[in-house]
């Protein structure tokens, strides 16, 4: 993972980015969605 922080000369404003691979987002929203797939309740579907 890596992280930039952009400081402006004037203000207090900041800019942060993140970036990670995508591997890693992946396979944390696919062990998520294993663990909620019996519990979820979604009207009008059947």
């Amino acid at each position: 993972m890596q992280v930039t922080v952009e400081k402006p000369e004037q203000g207090l404003e900041h800019k942060m980015t993140v970036t990670f691979p995508s591997n890693d987002l992946n396979a944390s929203v696919e062990k998520r969605l294993n663990e909620v797939r019996r519990s979820v309740k979604m009207d009008g579907f059947r």
